[in-house]
């Protein structure tokens, strides 16, 4: 766990007669009846004592990562408590006034309020706690694989395109190179790439929508497909790689927010968005569409970032040889896992009149580079997805379902594994 010492603030000691007082209201007498005007820093043991006491948090069924993140960020939030100034006036004034014991319901006040505060701290920790301890163990599993057959990794970097990525390599290679190095002609995709949710749900596709107030281009919203790739370049053949691992992702919600950022209604939003004048209306009611899958109660200035599924796909890329000799002993296959991901950042919606037009959205296919807007977007869009190379199949790493790329994109890239059936 983490240091239980600091040395940029003082440790003020928590002591009280009185068992039945919490340990927020234990510190807040603490405070009040010693001339200590520095924000506190309590030691680790007293964090913990807060979240049993305070939260019913029982640290000891939890991972060690996650309560040190816990312990870091309670403090953090203790020190930067926006009403400590305002708890010393009154604290102050209540001495010069000899009557200290009149604080009793400021006391009560300020409780609810800091606990709240810390009540917010936890909240927007814990999907990251867990899924921090969840890549832990994710690593230690595989440094633990790496101990019972020590190899050394290698790291390639390759620059290449999507459709040649798909071919990149050569399942059984000639004696010169692992590498497809013929040029690869793009394949039309299906006639259903046409569905415009299938593409906004495609990898590396953006929607923004910008408004001008004051002479300066603002966000209103950007919503980006942010899937995580990672290859590992296999040989088939060897039992080890023949066994898709399991990849659990936590679809919790995370939420990165900042000074500026304040309580909206998603209606609001919502209902920008609906009153907009422009013939891109399929997008916008996608948007719509989308924005459901967001908490009611929503943050301006805000960023939310989710997995998509339960679990990570894969799928295995490679290119046949005819003219190489097929070795018994070789089947070079690009291990290629996706963890699908969304990126929705929320932007000023605070009573500020909105003005919206065919320009104010932008649809973007970050992998070809190009932007589409202005009336024609739709249209431009579905023109452009005509020309994208067909993708090969994705593969559930928990059910082992085979879905193709463009049936995923359609359910924003989530399904429900099938229950397994009890053998008699």
């Amino acid at each position: 766990m983490a240091d239980d010492s600091s040395n940029d603030a003082s440790i003020v000691a928590i002591t009280s007669d009185e068992d039945d007082d919490s340990p927020i209201k234990k510190l807040f007498k603490k405070l009040m009846y010693n001339d200590c005007k520095q924000h506190t820093i309590l030691t680790n043991n007293q964090i913990l004592n807060l979240l049993k006491v305070e939260f019913d948090i029982d640290v000891y069924k939890l991972h060690n990562l996650q309560v040190d993140i816990y312990i870091t960020l309670l403090k953090k939030y203790l020190k930067d408590w926006p009403l400590w100034e305002e708890f010393d006036t009154i604290v102050n004034e209540a001495k010069k006034a000899n009557n200290l014991a009149s604080l009793d319901g400021m006391l009560q006040s300020k409780y609810k309020h800091l606990k709240a505060h810390l009540q917010y701290a936890l909240d927007i920790s814990e999907p990251m706690a867990k899924e921090e301890v969840l890549r832990l163990k994710n690593t230690q599993n595989v440094m633990k694989s790496e101990v019972k057959e020590p190899l050394q990794a290698v790291i390639m970097e390759i620059d290449a395109s999507r459709s040649q990525l798909n071919s990149l390599i050569l399942r059984n290679p000639s004696s010169n190179s692992v590498f497809n190095v013929n040029s690869q002609k793009s394949t039309i995709v299906v006639p259903g790439i046409r569905k415009i949710e299938s593409i906004l749900n495609w990898w590396t596709i953006n929607i923004e929508i910008t408004y001008i107030h004051a002479n300066t281009t603002r966000l209103l919203y950007k919503r980006e497909t942010k899937h995580e790739l990672k290859h590992c370049l296999i040989n088939k053949v060897l039992p080890c790689n023949n066994k898709t691992e399991k990849i659990i992702l936590n679809q919790d919600l995370y939420l990165k927010k900042n000074k500026k950022s304040r309580v909206i209604d998603r209606n609001a939003l919502q209902n920008i968005i609906g009153n907009m004048h422009t013939e891109s209306r399929e997008v916008l009611e996608f948007i719509k569409k989308d924005n459901l899958l967001l908490p009611q109660t929503l943050y301006s200035d805000a960023i939310y970032k989710r997995y998509m599924n339960t679990y990570a796909y894969v799928r295995y890329l490679y290119k046949d040889h005819e003219e190489a000799m097929k070795d018994p002993q070789m089947d070079l296959q690009l291990e290629e896992k996706i963890f699908p991901m969304y990126k929705i950042s929320i932007g000023d919606l605070i009573k500020r009149p909105i003005k919206l037009n065919n320009d104010s959205i932008k649809v973007e296919c970050a992998m070809c580079k190009v932007t589409f807007t202005g009336p024609n977007l739709v249209s431009d869009l579905r023109n452009h997805f005509e020309d994208h190379c067909t993708e090969p199949d994705w593969i559930c790493t928990c059910c082992n379902i085979t879905f193709s790329m463009l049936q995923l994109a359609s359910q924003w890239w989530a399904h429900k594994c099938p229950k397994k059936k009890n053998k008699d």
